[in-house]
């Protein structure tokens, strides 16, 4: 009693001190899916600290509660960088630091000696600071020891430093980042290791990556309870040990047999993702009980959750692998990928599991609501209830229930076992064991199971599942089958009690009977087969909900060499051609369907012409097309992606969370139209969601319409699918696109070894090998093969921790791109993702290979050609139209490594606002300035690469702005200056170096390296008078060929010019052809046409020497006299004489002749040259002259008059024509005449003459 009194004497002291200074909370684990079955309840609340002696706090430490004169001293907060870190960090303990108090590191720290926390302190950095020990190479660490307990460590990175906490208490480590590579760090102990009975630690959003330390662990908990790891990304690469080790080895004092450590701690909400599979390697290695192993993703294809290796059990001292010794955990909702396996120990809770891999369970174990895709082995006294299993199952103890659950396998039961019960399962296999071999062995009904026979005694045989009976359908026995019912308007419909469990042969007289009606399944399980059908099912399965459709509620439906044709030439609501909603599992193999659809439906509901949907089941049942033939026509439907973000019509759907599989079928759709709603008119092609495999197929989808948008396979919100060795072709005017992810909340999706080939922006036009071909129609022309999108990022910087798409591959696919902004692969936000061994072309106006917005992206092993006309352009998309190889923005954390990469016009690597990534082992070679453009970008390290920009190599071609800090650019090829191979352009000799003018000249040779003819392609620009005329692509023989076409005299430089590459040096070599002129000789001209009726003119007329391609004016000859001719007659003067114009400096003249009326429009002139000693007579064309009109003039007479008399006005309108219309009216000293009533008096015009008698 008074040991007891002392005990709480301390906690309430300890509890009277911290309440003042901490505020104190328990972790919150999220534990509210616990219950899997309504029988069976399952604890799996989070593991609380259940010693008196304990405090659980949020290890907020605020002041100094232990200084030895009980005074309280206020926390400071203590700034360390490179000038005073040794003063503060010492291998003793820290100096001048109190409990309480905060430590911000605010520069990157490079030291070899320990750090050694023996305070209660707030650890934290700025500015993305590192702290490096190079343990590797030194014995330095960092500690927390007992005396830190109640110490929290946030947003810290250390790189290759081991890290301790060590018998202490209440640590926080909280948003830190370990790394270690290529130093052997953790060696017996783990790289992190929480040890020596620290308790109520808590590791909690951080991040751990090891790569090839030796072997040793990365996480490792040594004598540790009721600690918390949760929310981490731990990761193993390359020759590492555990990820995650719960052990006994090396624990001073504690054997290593040792049942009651490692107890009580949560493991939860972390992603693991090892290195390939390895003995040495597990993900989780457990001992201890009571521990919860919850919520977490676990990547890796050996051991995923098991054991602590070699343990020596105490009982019978029998060396095994992986103890059983250990009992009593939980392992719950946890995702095993890559066929990870699990190994449960004694008496454990392993409950809501997908588990790629193999199951142990472990002896009294309680097994529950799990998904396992490997063998499942089940111990003895296992409770095995509610779960799926794609594969056999194996009992391998007595005392064994298997209740409600499935097993798409066989189930065999070892000899010698008794007490094995087998009720309530589904089954698709049979049950082994064989008579007598085991007892008391509990079966359910015969009927329910298929089981055609029961051995005599107390056991079962090997029992396969019924076949059922085969039944040939005929006109005969038509009526024995199917029956006519008034059902939904009139239908035929199979007789359950005849067809139940049977394959039914149709033929095409079978079809015939059905005379065009539909034909209904009333929820039987049934298998049809077409044996020799050439006519088509038209009127198909249908239901109450839905006519002149297959709607299928049931399970088990086989359809078989089969075909199905449907046309909807109106608007309909009821569009459903084949559906299967609510049906567990359903076959269509060799099967052909097709449908047209001419109008859509006049509501937004999304139809699917042929569906394969489970809604109501939560576990997977298998949806197979295999081997069918899809011909689908159909409108395109507008998607405003508003109220109607969904088209109303989907070719083919298969969802739910069921397994689906869509392998070897050839797929056609053709989009014929569209329905001018708005400005998206789109076609899904193939709809699906989780665990879908699409394997095999050939799909050819095209888009008749100017306006078309093109998806051919979209995955909606889908994990733990699988994209293979399919044939994509996609044609559309506007957008199209090959795989499609989007949506939220998926992961687990691999897209591998696919032909992709994308083209955008024909207006229906087709390609036929290169961007030549392509007609683009506007920025808006766009492709994108592969995509992941996540609908919760709405732009901005993106963040890891936010996201909701991950762990992805994308690998070993082929894909062609062309359009204006055509992407081969897109990344809209997600994280973790694997491009590798892909061979990626993309061509038009801003092409890229990869575009990608997320972090933890690893790039390697690509083959990537991107041809550009343009370096920049516009894009309604939110990664911008940059012409590049891998675009990477807005997020970090990325490996870019061993790819090659062509790229014309752009960069080959572009960092925009992107962070802390490697660029390694890349060959580029770029046509822009830079092969590396870094923009806002920084942390990141471009090395090793070898790059060729336009003008730059090895580091000068990487390009780096302002705005873009701590980067290190080093050790890029070419290290030294390239010894170029040396070409060459041989022009032959042969041919006429002088040809006529209109004539041409073919100039032959061959391009050569060295001396000898060229097997590489070249290209060679040719030049004629230094302007770019022909680019020539070479054949691998390298021959040239020109045909010059002499159209203007003179001589001609033809400049062949190979302008060299990173490989191969420049250049050129030239011709001089001469185009030679007709002869020339002397002509004349008249040099005046334009004249003034009735005004004085100067006419010339001009000798000219030359030809019809040149001549100039002939000044040398000043003899002769030339004479003018209008209209033929030659002009002369006032006496009657011809007029001559003397021939000076080649040109004659005459002036001041007066032109006369008779020169009319149309007129012609003509001009003769007498000739000379110098030249012969010489004779003008006729040539048409103009004639301007003169401007009519009014003159009138003087009149002599007294007051009273009458006198004749008159005057006359001097004009080149003769006047007989309108009026003059005259004015007597400015005012009109008028007559003797005051009206105005017009005079008519006759023979341009006007005459007025008035009285004065």
């Amino acid at each position: 009693m008074l040991r007891k009194n002392k005990v709480l004497l301390i906690v309430l002291t300890l509890f009277i001190l911290f309440i003042s200074i901490a505020s104190i909370s328990a972790a919150d684990v999220d534990d509210t899916q616990s219950d899997v079955a309504d029988e069976i309840a399952i604890n799996d609340a989070s593991n609380v600290v259940s010693d008196s002696n304990t405090i659980i706090t949020d290890n907020k430490v605020n002041k100094e509660v232990k200084t030895s004169n009980n005074e309280i001293n206020t926390p400071k907060t203590v700034t360390v960088d490179n000038t005073n870190y040794s003063t503060v960090f010492t291998t003793s303990g820290l100096s001048g630091v109190n409990d309480g108090d905060k430590i911000v590191i605010t520069e990157s720290i490079t030291s070899g000696s320990s750090v050694v926390i023996n305070k209660a302190i707030n650890l934290t950095s700025e500015n993305n600071t590192v702290l490096t020990l190079n343990t590797g190479f030194t014995t330095a660490s960092f500690t927390i020891n007992s005396a830190g307990s109640f110490t929290n460590v946030t947003n810290f990175k250390f790189y290759n430093t081991q890290v301790f906490v060590r018998n202490a208490t209440n640590v926080t480590l909280d948003n830190i980042t370990v790394e270690v590579n290529g130093q052997n760090i953790g060696s017996g102990v783990g790289v992190t290791s929480i040890r020596d009975y620290s308790h109520n630690a808590v590791v909690k959003n951080s991040h751990f990556s090891t790569i090839n330390n030796g072997g040793s662990s990365t996480l490792v908990l040594a004598g540790v309870d009721y600690t918390t790891l949760n929310n981490n990304t731990i990761t193993g690469t390359g020759n590492v040990g555990n990820l995650i080790y719960l052990t006994t080895y090396n624990i001073n004092g504690v054997a290593e047999d040792n049942t009651n450590i490692n107890s009580y701690n949560n493991i939860t909400n972390n992603v693991i993702t090892g290195p390939t599979s390895s003995t040495l390697a597990y993900a989780i290695a457990l001992t201890g009980h009571n521990n919860l192993i919850k919520n977490n993703v676990i990547n890796y294809a050996g051991q995923a959750i098991t054991t602590q290796w070699m343990y020596t059990d105490p009982v019978d001292m029998s060396v095994g692998d992986n103890s059983q010794e250990y009992t009593g955990n939980n392992i719950i909702n946890n995702t095993i990928n890559n066929g990870g396996s699990v190994k449960a120990s004694k008496a454990n809770t392993v409950a809501n599991n997908t588990i790629t891999g193999t199951l142990t369970t472990g002896q009294n174990s309680l097994v529950n609501g799990n998904v396992i895709e490997g063998i499942t082995t089940v111990q003895a006294g296992t409770i095995f209830n509610n779960n799926t299993c794609y594969n056999n199952v194996l009992v391998t103890g007595s005392n064994v229930l298997i209740n409600n659950s499935r097993v798409d396998g066989y189930i065999q039961v070892n000899s010698g076992l008794t007490d094995v019960s087998i009720t309530n399962n589904q089954y698709t296999g049979y049950i082994q064991g064989g008579t007598y071999l085991f007892n008391n062995t509990q079966v359910d009904s015969i009927d329910d199971y298929g089981l055609n026979q029961l051995s005599s005694g107390n056991g079962l045989g090997k029992h396969k599942l019924a076949a059922g009976e085969t039944i040939y359908l005929t006109p005969d026995n038509f009526g024995s089958y199917i029956q006519y019912s008034d059902f939904d308007g009139g239908v035929y419909e199979f007789i359950s009690r005849k067809c139940r469990n049977n394959i039914l042969v149709f033929d095409d007289t079978v079809i015939d009977l059905l005379n065009n009606h539909p034909l209904r399944n009333p929820f039987i399980n049934i298998t049809v087969r077409g044996e020799g059908v050439t006519k088509s099912i038209k009127g198909l399965f249908t239901s109450p909900d839905i006519t002149d459709g297959l709607k299928r509620d049931r399970e088990y439906n086989i359809f078989e060499n089969l075909i199905f044709e449907k046309w909807f030439q109106t608007s309909t609501n009821d569009i459903y051609f084949i559906s299967h909603r609510q049906t567990s599992n359903v076959t269509f193999s060799n099967c052909t369907f097709n449908v047209r659809v001419d109008e859509l439906p006049p509501t937004v509901l999304t139809y699917a012409l042929i569906e394969v949907t489970n809604p109501k089941y939560d576990i997977g049942f298998s949806k197979v097309i295999d081997g069918c033939t899809f011909k689908i026509t159909l409108p395109g439907n507008t998607i405003n992606w508003g109220p109607e973000s969904s088209q109303r019509v989907v070719p083919i759907k298969l969802g739910a969370s069921d397994q689906a599989i869509f392998t070897n079928n050839n797929v056609t759709v053709t989009q014929i139209q569209h329905d001018d709603e708005g400005a998206y008119p789109s076609d899904y092609v193939l709809m699906l969601e989780n665990n879908t495999i699409v394997e095999n197929n050939t799909f050819n989808v095209e888009s008749e319409t100017d306006l078309g948008y093109l998806y051919a396979i979209d995955f909606v919100s889908a994990s733990n699918c699988v994209v293979k060795g399919n044939n994509i072709t996609v044609k559309g005017s506007k957008y199209t696109n090959g795989v499609y992810f989007t949506g939220a909340n998926y992961a687990n999706n691999i897209i591998v070894n696919n032909t992709i080939n994308l083209t955008s922006g024909l207006n229906g036009g087709s390609y036929s090998g290169g961007p030549a071909d392509i007609n683009l129609n506007s920025a808006e022309d766009s492709g994108y093969a592969i995509v992941l999108e996540d609908r919760t990022y709405t732009g901005g910087a993106y963040s890891e921790s936010s996201s909701t798409v991950k762990n992805h591959t994308i690998a070993n696919n082929t894909i062609y791109a062309f359009g204006n902004n055509v992407y081969c692969i897109e990344s809209y936000g997600s994280n973790n993702t694997l491009i590798a061994n892909n061979i990626m072309y993309a061509y038009g106006m801003t092409p890229k290979a990869i575009g990608f917005i997320g972090s933890y992206i690893n790039v390697t092993g690509n083959t990537i050609v991107v041809e550009g006309t343009e370096v920049s352009g516009t894009t309604a998309d939110y990664i911008p139209a940059l012409t590049s190889g891998v675009l990477l923005a807005r997020a970090s954390t990325a490996s870019v490594t061993d790819n090659e990469i062509n790229v014309t016009i752009g960069p080959g690597i572009i960092l925009g606002s992107f962070n802390n990534s490697e660029v390694n082992g890349n060959i580029i070679n770029s046509t822009n300035d830079y092969a590396v453009t870094l923009e806002y970008a920084n942390s990141n390290i471009i090395t090793e690469n070898t790059l060729y920009a336009k003008e730059l190599v090895a580091d000068n071609a990487v390009s780096q702005d302002s705005h873009s800090n701590d980067n290190v650019i080093e050790n890029n090829l070419p290290s030294e200056e390239v010894e170029l191979i040396g070409t060459q352009i041989i022009l032959m000799s042969g041919g006429l170096n002088n040809i006529s003018i209109g004539a041409s000249r073919t100039i032959s040779g061959y391009f050569s390296e060295q001396g000898k003819y060229s097997g590489q392609t070249a290209t060679i620009k040719i030049y004629v008078d230094d302007v770019e005329n022909k680019t020539l692509e070479l054949s691998e023989w390298g021959t040239i060929g020109f045909v010059f076409v002499g159209e203007t005299p003179g001589d001609h430089i033809i400049n062949f010019v190979f302008e060299g590459n990173s490989t191969h040096s420049p250049t050129n070599t030239s011709k001089v052809i001469t185009v030679m002129e007709p002869p020339k000789d002397y002509s004349l001209k008249v040099d005046t046409t334009e004249f003034t009726s009735g005004e004085a003119a100067t006419i010339t007329a001009s000798i000219y020497y030359g030809n019809e391609y040149t001549e100039e004016l002939a000044t040398n000859i000043s003899k002769g006299k030339v004479s003018f001719k209008v209209n033929g007659k030659t002009l002369k003067d006032t006496s009657g004489k011809v007029i001559y114009a003397k021939v000076v400096n080649g040109v004659a003249t005459i002036e001041n002749y007066e032109i006369p009326e008779s020169w009319k429009e149309g007129s012609t002139i003509q001009a003769v040259y007498a000739g000379s000693t110098d030249v012969e007579k010489l004779t003008s064309d006729k040539t048409e002259i103009t004639i301007t009109a003169t401007e009519p003039t009014i003159t009138t007479e003087d009149v002599t008059a007294t007051v009273g008399a009458t006198v004749t006005l008159k005057a006359t309108i001097n004009a080149d024509a003769t006047i007989n219309t309108g009026k003059v009216v005259f004015k007597i000293n400015g005012k009109t005449v008028k007559d003797e009533s005051g009206k105005v008096i017009y005079a008519k015009v006759s023979n341009n003459e006007v005459t007025v008698e008035y009285t004065l």
